[in-house]
């Protein structure tokens, strides 16, 4: 009684397993989210040892640590582990962990995917002309922009500098999705005349590799490809994409 008010109903459902080892003779380790009205509010975590009796017939004990703390600790370390600090989006440890689990299961996939690599144009220029603060801004705007005009499964990441990359999945119509979402894309930037009272003319080469339903993928392979795109299209004016 005492253990589920302390938790909660639904909890103590969940923790039933353990209460049964313990009462069985075994020590027993947990961690149980508690409700929100823990903390001030705010829930938390909590890791318990159950530990049994000399005389079983007694019971049991617990011994229980708070370790909301350490857990919201460990989040925040993972997070900062695979995102870019200043953009927000995933970085290039964590893109190419999430490709190369695409790339995995493509074989057996039933669409296809696209792995988009861009490059902002004349980003140099802004750099030199309006300061590492103003070209900071820039990839900001740059990468929200990206975020904000794709769909919720696909995958932005900032890989380092100027260059950006873009997981499309769910491909079915895959020539005519990419060109919707690559002219869509570029029209977003373009829609972008001022950063910080400055004019700007946002611009990016687009560079395009696909990777087909039913067909071994290596994720290198497609990293390559679209980078080798990417610089075909800044190579052909920039301010467009390639499907290399």
């Amino acid at each position: 009684r005492q253990v589920r008010e302390v938790v909660g109903e639904h909890s103590y459902d969940k923790i039933k397993p353990y209460i049964h080892q313990v009462l069985q003779g075994m020590t027993v380790s947990y961690e149980i989210e508690l409700p929100d009205y823990y903390r001030h509010g705010k829930g938390g975590v909590l890791h318990t040892t159950l530990i049994p009796c000399d005389d079983i017939r007694n019971g049991y004990y617990g011994l229980s640590t708070d370790i909301s703390e350490i857990k919201a600790l460990q989040a925040q370390l993972e997070f900062e582990a695979n995102h870019d600090p200043l953009t927000g989006l995933p970085n290039r440890r964590a893109f190419q962990q999430s490709l190369s689990y695409t790339a995995g299961d493509q074989e057996k996939a039933e669409t296809d995917i696209a792995l988009l690599f861009l490059d902002i144009d004349n980003f140099k220029v802004y750099n030199d002309t309006y300061g590492h603060e103003f070209g900071d801004l820039i990839l900001k705007f740059f990468g929200h922009t990206l975020r904000d005009n794709l769909r919720s499964q696909d995958i932005v990441a900032r890989l380092a500098g100027d260059e950006f990359t873009v997981l499309l999945s769910q491909l079915n119509n895959t020539e005519n999705d990419v060109s919707r979402i690559c002219v869509s894309l570029m029209n977003a930037l373009h829609s972008i005349e001022h950063v910080a009272g400055v004019p700007v003319a946002l611009s990016a080469s687009i560079g395009v590799a696909i990777g087909r339903a039913r067909q071994p993928l290596l994720p290198d392979t497609l990293m390559a490809r679209a980078d080798a795109a990417m610089y075909r299209a800044k190579q052909s004016g920039k301010g467009r994409y390639y499907l290399g």
